[in-house]
């Protein structure tokens, strides 16, 4: 076995730092059409006691429109944490497609100071998908002027539930009614 002793500093002054975020929804993540509030942990990893912290998060992402994006920690002491409850709130767009990943940034800025960290989050959304054509005749075949019932399956394959599914069915030859 190999052992090695690994030698850790402290650093020097205040040193803030993202350490986790929790999504309070109902199913504890983020899907298409929900309005999100998000918890985050900080930590200060510096020597020094910090005070009159602004925090502000932000995304370039399209599907997200950001409702409260700041919160202020009047004090956080050298090594420890602190958790912001339910103050970033967003809603996430319907039409987000299912796995996208979500960039957001958080500054967190003293009246010298500031910090950034970066960290994603996963939306989930319907993903329909035909699995199954059946036609209600012997052969599944559509003969010219044969009157048929077509059945179609549809899978769920996304990451979340879809709700008040509608289709259409439509065909680009006239020769179709």
């Amino acid at each position: 076995p190999y052992i090695e002793t690994i030698t850790s500093t402290v650093i020097e002054g205040v040193y803030l730092v993202f350490s986790s975020c929790r999504i309070n929804d109902e199913n504890k993540q983020i899907d298409s059409g929900d309005s999100i509030s998000m918890s985050l942990d900080i930590i200060n990893a510096g020597s020094d006691d910090a005070s009159n912290i602004e925090l502000t998060l932000t995304t370039d992402s399209e599907f997200v429109t950001m409702i409260d994006n700041t919160a202020s920690i009047s004090s956080l002491t050298s090594g420890k944490k602190v958790t912001i409850d339910d103050e970033f709130s967003f809603v996430i767009a319907d039409d987000v497609p299912d796995k996208t990943v979500i960039n957001f940034k958080l500054v967190a800025a003293t009246e010298t100071e500031s910090w950034e960290n970066n960290f994603s989050v996963e939306a989930n959304a319907p993903a329909l998908a035909i699995s199954n054509v059946s036609i209600s005749n012997n052969d599944d075949i559509i003969y010219p002027g044969e009157t048929v019932v077509m059945k179609f399956e549809v899978r769920n394959e996304g990451g979340s539930t879809a709700h008040d599914v509608l289709a259409e069915l439509s065909c680009r030859s006239n020769d179709i009614k």
